[in-house]
Order: structure tokens, then C-alpha cells, then sequence
């Protein structure tokens, strides 16, 4: 069992394992995961560690409760709030135990339009003021946050530590204070208001802590009670056009381009949607975006919920429409006429295929009776997504992979080259894993080329046979150097050992070979 290290304030979790690695000197990551979250599996998760409820209960009292963690010591803050609350809480449910990678899915992490950090930063200065303080550099949250590149302090750009490649070790937590820190360089790029907006209101973010969740309702009503005192608005609509004037006149463009939220005309566009009845959770950038573009940075996120929470009960106002006077006999040879089309057509395909007019009258003259007969002859309409190129993202992916194995095929010292590890090496490996069905070619290379525990295991002993460069080695320390045992071998590894003894190169027991090289 380890005492954890008592977390400094607002520190990473992965940073709190790591000084505990250095502290109490385990060498193995996973014996650290073991004894401090009672499973070996564990993964070194940066953003949603999981497993936390584990951790709390193992450890000593150093460490705060499983919520206080959560909020004090994850990213998790900066999602939680624009979630509904069911998810929410589902999530926090997930974090106490094993997550399984749900939590980065739920919250969207995973397939969101903003790029995500593939590295751990950190700031120079920041980290001479620990050592003076605390004796030891660690992790901060505040540098790890997508959408800000200069450290809220110091105000100097964030360097980047730990490249993708590194963190392919699954269960290794790395401390700050065995790296390298180069010296942070001068900031010299023009300051915008919006971003010393957006750097301040990230920052209160993460240290608000536990928040109800408003609805997707109450978002659309907040959106438009904005609009309205910004006058961007159209009869009763929100003015799409205003509102990107707006956005494109507040955010520099270079920096809405680099986290792919420069709006557009597209109707697939995010902006579109923030604008319009929400039916889907939008990152914390998005909101902020346009946020500030409809208030010019006369708010701040505290007011934003306060303001959301005291329309919570307010009574909703319905519109009672009343069909108009009209003749009967019309209003008869209408019904029929429609009634023939949904009958054939379904609701959808009669509207959209030469019954607009005869629906538009109807919704105005009859509206209980036409919603009646739409609801009852509804027809479900596949829906077919030809927005991507499976075929040629296919081919894409696999010349990249092919491109990964032949510049690490010779590499003895790579790790366990499996359909993970490929796939780390992409941008959007998450996003493939779950559409390998589209992607024939790619599924068919990860199974041909992804290494087996057998073959990385060979590989290891290769690595151990070619650094003994001819010395005299025992058997023993063959398994040691490739870090393996007999009872951790496969058959095949097995297989290859006794091959190994008899053409002489390995002997048993106390008997002494030669490696020839």
C-alpha cells in the first residue's frame, strides 16, 4: 500500500501518481497501479482517470475525497457543466470504477471537432517556483486545457514535454521532475481581448466546482434571450449572418481555423447549431466563442450560470393556435387529398414530394387534425451518410500504416506493436477504432501486421541476444534482460528457447554459453 503524496493545488491526478513513483522509488508502473488502485490494468489517463473511488479507499487520508479529486485534480470540470445532467452523473458513476474508455466518449472528448493535446506541457517558470515552494516541480491543469497556449501566469507560451510517441506506455506515469525543462520563450504575438477573456474564463471553469447541469432546453432559451439584448435577431429568429459577423470580428481567425471552428455557410456547421433548439451537447470553446461574440466580454462564466439557473423555473408559454374559419367542403377534399398521400407516401415523403402546399394549408386551417394523421401513418426514413469517402479514407489510413511499419520494422526496442499502437500513431485513432466495419483494408492490415504477445516476446530476446555482443551470459540473465520468466512465456516463446538449447546457444542451469553475433 502507498501513502500518496499530499496534492498540491490544482494538480493532475497523473501527476500525484507520478511524484508517488519517485517518492516511494517503484520502478514497475504497473506495481504502481497496483498498489494504489488495486488493479494492474490501470491505464496513465491524463484527462479522466478512472478507478478513483479504488484509490481513495486504498490510500491514506492524504488524498481528498472521490469528488474533490474529480474537481479538483481532472479536466473533467470543463466538460461536466455542458452535459446534461443524467450524463453527468453517469459519468462520475464511471469514474469510480473501471471506465472501459466511456467517460472520453460521454463527454466528447474523443470524437470532437477540436483537436485534442497529444502531449503533457508545461511552463519554466512555473516549475522554478515549485521547486522553491515545494522542493519538486508537478503537473498543472491549467497548462494541460485545449484553446490556451500561454501559461495564465507568467503569460509565456507552454512547452510541449511528452510527444505522443512516450505516452504509447500505456501505464507509465512520468514525473516533471525527471525532464528537462527548457526555458520558456518570450511571447511576442499580438494579445487579443477575446483570448485574455477566454484564458480568465477557462481558468474560473476548472475551479468552480460541482455545478447543476442546465438542460439542452435551457440552453436554447439562453441563447436567445442573448440574441435578443444583442439585436441579432430576425422576427423571431436568431440571424446566423449577424451572429458570424459577430464571432469573426471578436476571435482571430488564425486561431478559430486552428481548433476547426472558423464558421461557415454550411448548415452542418457548429454555429448553426448553437443558434438554433440545442439536441446535442457543444465543447466549453464553442460556447465561449459565441458567448463573447454576442456580449463583447461583458460577462463571465459564473454569471452565465446564474442566469441559466434563475429561468430553470419559470413557467414555459404555450402558443395556442386556433385553425381559421374556413369552408368545409375545402377543408373535406384537402383532408382526403393528404390522407391518399400519407397513406402511400408516409408523413415525410408526402411533405417533401409535391405536398408542401397542401400541408402548409393544412398545418394553418387544420392543426389538431393534421397532427393527428401525421403521428399516425409516421414511417421511419433510413438515414444514409455519404458525407465521407470511406473508400479513399480507407486507403488513405492504410498508407500511412504501411508508411509506420516499414520505418519501425528492424526497431528491437518499440514496444508491443499491436492494433493500439498503430493506431496511436494517428490523428484520429479513436475515430477508426469504431468504424473499422467501413474500413476493410485497414481492418485487414491490423490483423496481418499487428504483433502477437508471442512475437513481441521473441523480439525481446532477440534484443537481449544482440546487446550481449558476444560476452558470456546464462540463461537466467537472458530471461532477465528481456524481461521475461518461464511462467510468463508462451508456447511459442517456449518453443524457441528449446530450439535455442539445442543448437547449443542456450544451456541450462549453471552451465555457461556463448552468444555468437
Amino acid at each position: 500500500m502507498i501513502n500518496f503524496p499530499v496534492p498540491y493545488e490544482d494538480e493532475l491526478f497523473y501527476s500525484v501518481m507520478a511524484r508517488a513513483r519517485v517518492r516511494y522509488c517503484v520502478v514497475s508502473p504497473k506495481a504502481l497501479i497496483g498498489h494504489a488502485m488495486g488493479s494492474r490494468s490501470a491505464t496513465a489517463t491524463v484527462n479522466f482517470p478512472s478507478r478513483l473511488a479504488n484509490t481513495c479507499n486504498l490510500n491514506s487520508l492524504s488524498l481528498p475525497s472521490f469528488e474533490q479529486l474529480v474537481y479538483r485534480h481532472t479536466m473533467f470540470p470543463l466538460f461536466a457543466p455542458f452535459m446534461p445532467e443524467e450524463r453527468k452523473q453517469n459519468c462520475l458513476l464511471r469514474l469510480q470504477d473501471k471506465s472501459h474508455g466511456a467517460v472520453h466518449m460521454c463527454t466528447g472528448y474523443a470524437s470532437s471537432r477540436v483537436p485534442v493535446h497529444r502531449s503533457l506541457r508545461a511552463c519554466s517558470r512555473c516549475a522554478e517556483t515549485q521547486k522553491q515552494m515545494f522542493g519538486e516541480p508537478y503537473w498543472v491543469r491549467t497548462h494541460q486545457i485545449v484553446g490556451l497556449d500561454n501559461c495564465p501566469i507568467h503569460r509565456t507560451p507552454l512547452i510541449e514535454l511528452l510527444p505522443g510517441q512516450s505516452l504509447n506506455k500505456r501505464h507509465e506515469f512520468v514525473p516533471l521532475s525527471l525532464l528537462n525543462i527548457p526555458s520558456c520563450p518570450e511571447n511576442n504575438q499580438k494579445t487579443f481581448p477575446a483570448l485574455i477573456w477566454l484564458e480568465k474564463q477557462l481558468t474560473n471553469l476548472l475551479h468552480l466546482g460541482p455545478l447543476k447541469s442546465p438542460a439542452f432546453s435551457d440552453w436554447t432559451a439562453y441563447y436567445r434571450e442573448l440574441a435578443v439584448k444583442s439585436k441579432v435577431t430576425k422576427g423571431e429568429y436568431i440571424d446566423y449572418e449577424e451572429v458570424k459577423t459577430s464571432v469573426l470580428d471578436s476571435w482571430p481567425h488564425v486561431w478559430l481555423r486552428s481548433f476547426n471552428l472558423y464558421p461557415d455557410d454550411a448548415q452542418s456547421c457548429w454555429l448553426h447549431g448553437i443558434t438554433r433548439k440545442h439536441r446535442k451537447a457543444f465543447s466549453y470553446l464553442e460556447h465561449f466563442i459565441t458567448i463573447y461574440a454576442l456580449t463583447k466580454g461583458a460577462i463571465d462564466v459564473e454569471s452565465v450560470f446564474e442566469e441559466i439557473a434563475s429561468h430553470e423555473n419559470r413557467p414555459i408559454i404555450e402558443i395556442s393556435r386556433r385553425p381559421k374559419a374556413s369552408n368545409r367542403s375545402i377543408c373535406r377534399e384537402k383532408k382526403i387529398l393528404w390522407l391518399a398521400l400519407v397513406k402511400n407516401k408516409g408523413t415525410k415523403e408526402a411533405r417533401v414530394n409535391g405536398g408542401a402546399a397542401l400541408y402548409i394549408w393544412l398545418y394553418r386551417h387544420c392543426n389538431e387534425w393534421l397532427l393527428k394523421i401525421n403521428k399516425r401513418y409516421k414511417r421511419r426514413i433510413p438515414i444514409i451518410n455519404n458525407r465521407v469517402n470511406w473508400k479513399k479514407r480507407d486507403i488513405d489510413i492504410v498508407k500511412t500504416l504501411i508508411a509506420i511499419r516499414d520505418s519501425s520494422e528492424g526497431e528491437l526496442k518499440n514496444p508491443l506493436q499491436s492494433s493500439n499502437w498503430y493506431l496511436s500513431k494517428l490523428d484520429r485513432g479513436t475515430t477508426i477504432t469504431k468504424q473499422l466495419k467501413k474500413l476493410p483494408l485497414t481492418s485487414e492490415f491490423l490483423s496481418r501486421y499487428a504483433e502477437t504477445t508471442a512475437e513481441y516476446q521473441m523480439r525481446r530476446l532477440a534484443l537481449a541476444i544482440s546487446n550481449a555482443k558476444g560476452q558470456v551470459i546464462r540463461r537466467w540473465q537472458l530471461l532477465r534482460n528481456a524481461g521475461l520468466s518461464d511462467e510468463r512465456a508462451t508456447n511459442l516463446t517456449k518453443n524457441f528457447l528449446n530450439h535455442l538449447e539445442q543448437t547449443g546457444v542456450v544451456v541450462r542451469k549453471n552451465k555457461i554459453f556463448n552468444i555468437m553475433v
